[in-house]
């Protein structure tokens, strides 16, 4: 599905783009995300007062229920903003598996500059793209923004050293996803142990992100690619490996239920839990909201096997 995805924003930005006058706007292409997600962006993007054309702008997939059946569910993206993708003054691909093509294909085709990732999950991805965003549009990053990120490394720190120093995680799903929660994770100070990537991209093998995890991580990170979650049933069964939380999709259920492990639901689809689609994981309020999941998840857990661990009880 993510190669799928990625030639299909491709294919459909191809289809109508047209060159004609600079608009002015950036382009962003967000990948595989919720609608939470996309309104996370866009409120980033109204702080510094940039104009954009969102690929996609899935926002109002979270629609009212109106009494006159005025209102359905469905994307906002035009194809007149299509069209004009070429006349941007750049595109930034937060996903470089899942949007990136699309990117290339407009700085070859119509010398639209681009920027390919990281995904915006955590602090310090966060103040990239945004710092990408600055250097795109030339518009300052303003004091709300940064108070923002002031509230998120508040919420962090209250949690990183006492609760999350050493917890032990898996992580599957799709690619950009997975990197970048294993970075939010090293940044809490976590240690990710296996990350499963859905397909069998070589490309994987020769991703910075990657190599910068095999050079710089100080224990046995297994990085596992074309893989399914009979990988990490089976690593867990084996006793290869002992886990203390695990990040996914809710088809991670069983897994997490059969070996009595707490799973926090991110990534897509997540239906056994409501809601989740409207809470961003991206940019600095998803940052906090994640690692409060994070969190609350592992507590719970605690109750649940009567851990009446001591830090809880002087906090």
């Amino acid at each position: 599905m993510v190669s799928g995805y990625d030639v299909a924003v491709q294919d459909l930005v191809s289809a109508f783009v047209k060159k004609d006058k600079p608009n002015g706007k950036l382009n962003l292409i967000t990948g595989w995300v919720n609608p939470g997600d996309v309104t996370a962006l866009k409120h980033l993007l109204s702080e510094m007062n940039v104009d954009a054309t969102v690929l996609f702008e899935i926002e109002s997939f979270d629609s009212p229920l109106m009494p006159d059946k005025s209102r359905v569910s469905h994307g906002s993206t035009t194809v007149e903003e299509l069209i004009g993708t070429a006349d941007a003054l750049g595109t930034i691909a937060l996903n470089k598996y899942e949007g990136g093509k699309a990117a290339e294909f407009l700085g070859k085709k119509f010398n639209v500059p681009a920027i390919i990732g990281p995904t915006p999950i955590g602090i310090r991805n966060t103040d990239t793209f945004l710092q990408n965003v600055k250097k795109m549009t030339g518009k300052p990053i303003p004091e709300s923004l940064v108070r923002e990120r002031g509230i998120a490394i508040d919420a962090l720190t209250d949690l990183t050293h006492m609760f999350f120093a050493d917890k032990r995680v898996a992580i599957y799903g799709n690619p950009d996803l997975v990197i970048g929660l294993a970075e939010f994770c090293l940044d809490l100070e976590m240690k990710p142990l296996i990350l499963l990537l859905g397909d069998d991209n070589q490309a994987y093998q020769n991703d910075p992100r990657i190599k910068a995890f095999k050079e710089k991580v100080d224990f046995d990170m297994q990085i596992i690619m074309n893989a399914d979650l009979w990988e990490l049933e089976s690593r867990i069964k084996n006793k290869e490996v002992e886990l203390d939380l695990i990040l996914g999709h809710s088809k991670g259920r069983c897994t997490a239920i059969d070996n009595n492990i707490p799973l926090v639901r991110v990534g897509f689809p997540t239906f056994d839990r409501a809601g989740l689609y409207r809470h961003p994981v991206v940019g600095y309020a998803g940052a906090r909201w994640l690692a409060e999941q994070m969190a609350n998840t592992l507590f719970t857990d605690m109750e649940y096997k009567r851990n009446k661990e001591w830090l809880l009880n002087i906090w």
